[in-house]
């Protein structure tokens, strides 16, 4: 929590600097026709289309470095000001800016502040929704199991046996907490999980000691700190994140 709380003031931080220093930094390139007025445009368009897909987390970083970038520039311009007038100077044009923007400050203020909490809420709806949809395929995979076992008399070697006759394509093994890159997001509706082992998030786990009951358990995920575990009577269980670098020996531990 106290991470999560650290990452609003960041994010709160760089939106708060970015809603102040946008206008005077953009008005100053316009007053000198500066070249890079274009990029400033560029990216005030993308943190604007960030504000309305800002669940995309591959824009996540750009969209950072962005508001960062017009805050170093209000702030070097600031650091220049002071530099260029005495203190008294300062301080009667620091209040009189107050004064005169006192209101769009508050505005600003909030609105930054309200903005950070709300990207934290919205990561928090699609983490739930990302463990909903972990927990429905974990369920549907046991079912699919289950009927594999009724036919065959047997577990299936790997789960990748359950597609297409009990599992309609690869994406039903998919767990969505577990990062795919773009060309792997295409390779979903596939029929041939034996070609993209990368995008199965689950393994068969047999049983442990005999008289055991098999799980299916989810690889390390990319997003939170837990990891699903359901045996074949459909009971949830949870386990500790193992390490990306070393995920198949720490869920043999984990699990045995």
């Amino acid at each position: 929590h106290s991470m999560a709380w650290a990452l609003i003031a960041t994010y709160g931080i760089a939106l708060l600097t970015f809603v102040l220093f946008v206008l005077p930094v953009t008005l100053r390139m316009l007053r000198e026709q500066h070249p890079g007025l274009m990029m400033v445009y560029l990216i005030i368009a993308t943190v604007c289309m960030a504000l309305v897909f800002h669940g995309q987390h591959r824009y996540r970083f750009p969209i950072d470095g962005f508001c960062a970038i017009i805050g170093a520039g209000g702030a070097v311009g600031l650091w220049d000001l002071l530099h260029q007038k005495s203190r008294e100077d300062l301080r009667a044009a620091v209040r009189d800016f107050f004064r005169r923007n006192r209101i769009g400050l508050i505005v600003a203020g909030v609105a930054a502040i309200a903005l950070a909490i709300a990207w934290r809420a919205d990561d928090n709806r699609l983490e739930t929704w990302r463990e909903g949809v972990c927990e429905d395929r974990m369920r549907a995979i046991v079912q699919a199991i289950v009927a594999y076992r009724k036919d065959h008399g047997a577990l299936p070697s790997s789960l990748g046996q359950l597609v297409p006759k009990y599992l309609y394509n690869v994406e039903a093994l998919h767990c969505p907490k577990h990062v795919l890159s773009y060309n792997d997001h295409k390779r979903l509706p596939s029929h041939r999980p034996d070609l993209y082992p990368q995008i199965i998030s689950y393994a068969l786990v047999p049983p442990a000691a005999p008289g055991g009951e098999a799980r299916i358990a989810e690889m390390a995920p990319h997003h939170g700190s837990e990891r699903n575990a359901m045996d074949l009577s459909g009971n949830l269980s949870h386990l500790p994140a193992a390490p990306a670098a070393s995920a198949a020996p720490a869920e043999d531990n984990d699990l045995n």
